[in-house]
């Protein structure tokens, strides 16, 4: 098995929803890119708000079979 660490950022849904009104994105735009799937620049200004507005950044393990 492979082990990928991974980051993210936690936040309440009502959280999320006051991000997307903010940037007019979809609740899933923020999603992407509080779950780091997405690079933009956009991206990284939703991140940079999530964890002002009390987000909390964490790393996990993700563990994958390697094939």
């Amino acid at each position: 098995m492979e082990n990928k660490i991974r980051k993210k950022i936690e936040l309440s849904a009502s959280g999320k929803e006051k991000l997307a009104r903010m940037f007019n994105v979809t609740h899933r735009s923020v999603c992407y890119a509080l779950d780091f799937k997405r690079n933009s620049v956009q991206a990284a200004k939703i991140r940079e708000a999530a964890l002002i507005n009390g987000g909390k950044s964490v790393s996990y393990t993700h563990l994958r079979a390697h094939e």
